[in-house]
């Protein structure tokens, strides 16, 4: 891949890491939109209700637990169609090692 600005073309080195995280990231990001989609849902609202489900002390509870019910079936649907295209194993050992890296 290549951009091309004003002044010059910036190549995109096949080992960046970073590029090859941040379009893997997208893809997955798109894929479980996809799916949260189905009830209105985006990944970072999913993600959010589901914290706000685990806090006992959170008003909305209710809210969050009603709407995280309707959604958990689409996100084990992208869960599983991700697994299906990257493999069981490789997804394991892929969080395993990118939670490992974020690890204080």
């Amino acid at each position: 891949m290549h951009v091309e600005t004003d002044t010059e073309e910036i190549q995109v080195s096949p080992n960046d890491d970073c590029f090859a995280i941040r379009q893997a990231a997208r893809y997955v990001t798109q894929l479980y939109d996809r799916h949260l989609g189905q009830v209105g849902l985006k990944t970072t609202q999913f993600s959010i209700m589901c914290r706000l489900r685990r806090r006992k002390w959170m008003t909305m509870k209710e809210l969050a637990d009603s709407m995280v019910q309707a959604a958990r079936d689409h996100w084990f649907a992208a869960q599983e169609e991700f697994e299906q295209r990257f493999g069981p194993q490789r997804a394991a050992s892929l969080r395993e090692e990118l939670f490992d890296m974020t690890k204080r």
